[in-house]
Formats: C-alpha cells, structure tokens, sequence
C-alpha cells in the first residue's frame, strides 16, 4: 500500500529488460484477498475499482498483455476483466482458475461455468493454474468441449510433499512434467506453462515439446444458449422444460 505504482512501474522495467524483445510482457493480477457479499463485505463495485487501479498503472508501464491467475471466485474473475477495460485496457486479457479435484473453485463455481462467462465478456484465452497435471488435463478435456477460446494449461510440478525442513518438494522434475504436453495438446491446450514448483528447466523442456503440436482447430460455431452461474446449463430442443431460478419449500 502507498508503492503500487513505483513497484508495478519498476517491475515492468524489470521484466521487458529480461526479456529483451523476445517474449511480450503480461501485467499479473492475482487475487486481491477481499471477497464481495455474502463471503465478505467488499462491494462488488470496489472490487472492480481495485483493479482498475493496478491494471492503468501497468497499462502505462506499457504491458502487452493482462493475465489475471489464481482466480477462486467468479466475481474476482469479472471485477478484474470489468478493472482492466474500465481502466482504457483493449489489451488481450487470458484468465486462468484454481479448482479442486472435481473442477470446483474454493468458492464452489464449476470452472466451466467461469469459463462461458469469461468467453461471453470477450477474454482472449482460459485454463487452470496452480492445479495438480492430472487435474489440468481432466478439466481442459472437460471444457474445450463447450468453449471456442484458446485454453491454458498452466499446473504445478505435481502434488508437492513436504520435507522435514518444511519445504515442499515437487514430484514432477522437468523432463516428467514435459512428458505431460501430448495429453494437455489432446485436451485442446494452446498455451502451455507452469505454475508452482515449476522452474526455467520445466519450462524449457516443456517449449521443446509444444513446438511439435499444431495449434488446437477451434471449434465451429455452434447455435446452442447456454447460461451459467455457479453451474453450465445448455438450452437445447431436448432440455425440455427448466425451471430458472430459486425454489421455496414451504414445508
């Protein structure tokens, strides 16, 4: 607090001198800890307005791009989208969740639901990050299914187990977790990385390999509604009819 735009001015620098022309550089917005009601008391509103903040400051530091990771609420996955336009952004901006073992955040959104409001408010690509390998590949198998967007795989170095020091050890060395590209290229992964446990190493191997896989064909358009919240619903002629909305149980 009271250094945003020195850091975020400062590391920009930092980061496009590293990669001296041969990379392009994305403005990271993470979670901001606050949560909006009934999880917690910040208005969705000011959710927005914190990362408009963040996102102008980086957008004249001159970012090429926004990533906003390790989302766990759909709310702080719009209020950072509805942040960078609302601070002049027309920049691309890929997004990428942390679920559970059943594709849920910690707040209970399936990720394919946060994935078809994330395509709906025009991000440029979506996945998974800080997840176990086997879990990006289940989901991303799952969404690339319903979704027209370029998909991110971006897990950790596998489950990590903990040494007697404390530190966590990863089980995936980098060679291992390269391996794991054909299966995340099947899923309709175009955009490969890595998140916890993960080093230069992992992501080098890694390049090796996705440069031998064609890009994912996105699929064509299909005349389907479909409408989320918390759970995808498909509106189609075998839905039959469906009830929208709360019930009351008077009993």
């Amino acid at each position: 607090e009271g250094h945003l735009e020195e850091y975020d001015r400062r590391l920009t620098a930092l980061t496009r001198q590293a990669a001296a022309g041969r990379a392009l550089v994305a403005g990271d917005l993470g979670p901001t800890g606050q949560a909006i009601p009934p999880y917690g008391e910040t208005p969705f509103e000011a959710l927005v307005d914190l990362y408009a903040e963040q996102a102008g400051v980086l957008l004249s530091a001159g970012v090429d791009l926004f990533l906003v990771e390790s989302v766990m609420a759909m709310a702080e996955a719009r209020a950072a989208v509805l942040g960078i336009r609302k601070a002049g952004g027309d920049k691309p901006v890929l997004v990428t969740c942390y679920c559970d073992d059943e594709g849920r955040t910690p707040t209970g959104t399936d990720v394919l639901a946060c994935a078809i409001v994330m395509q709906g408010m025009g991000v440029a690509a979506f996945g998974l990050n800080c997840v176990d390998p086997a879990v990006a590949e289940e989901q991303l198998t799952r969404l690339h299914l319903y979704t027209d967007m370029p998909l991110i795989a971006e897990p950790s170095a596998g489950l990590p187990e903990t040494l007697s020091d404390g530190t966590p050890a990863y089980q995936d060395n980098a060679v291992e977790f390269a391996k794991r590209v054909p299966s995340w290229a099947a899923a309709g992964v175009r955009i490969f990385g890595g998140c916890c446990g993960t080093t230069p190493e992992h992501i080098f191997e890694l390049a090796k390999i996705a440069g031998d896989y064609a890009p994912r064909r996105l699929p064509a358009p299909r005349h389907i509604t479909v409408l989320s919240g918390l759970e995808p619903l498909r509106i189609v002629p075998e839905a039959n009819f469906v009830n929208i909305g709360e019930r009351t149980n008077v009993a």
